[in-house]
């Protein structure tokens, strides 16, 4: 398991590491596939973030095109957030992305 932390800004340019006994237990307490999981979460709100940061001067006009609260758009940039699928539909139109893949893969035989 890893010993040390990476805490990614929201433009995922800088890293900072840190070393500390409490982040070490719950590393150690935290499964790999949780870990993977907050990391893609993660990931995604940065993506988001960029994109964001990329078509609107501030997040309240992103949040008023979206049609929600300041407050909301907050926690989807947190990186702690469950999508809905409708919600991660209308983030890509409203910013012009793409953050699914959803082409069909051929098969391999």
């Amino acid at each position: 398991m890893k010993e040390t932390f990476n805490l990614i800004t929201t433009r995922m340019t800088k890293a900072r590491t840190y070393n500390s006994e409490i982040i070490k237990e719950l590393l150690a307490e935290t499964s790999a596939k949780e870990l993977r999981l907050t990391e893609k979460k993660m990931l995604l709100a940065g993506r988001i973030a960029d994109a964001v940061k990329h078509k609107f001067r501030r997040r309240n006009e992103f949040a008023v095109t979206m049609g929600k609260r300041p407050s909301e758009i907050s926690k989807w940039l947190s990186g702690t957030h469950n999508f809905t699928s409708e919600t991660l539909f209308e983030i890509e139109r409203v910013l012009e992305i793409q953050l699914l893949n959803l082409e069909p893969k051929l098969a391999s035989y």
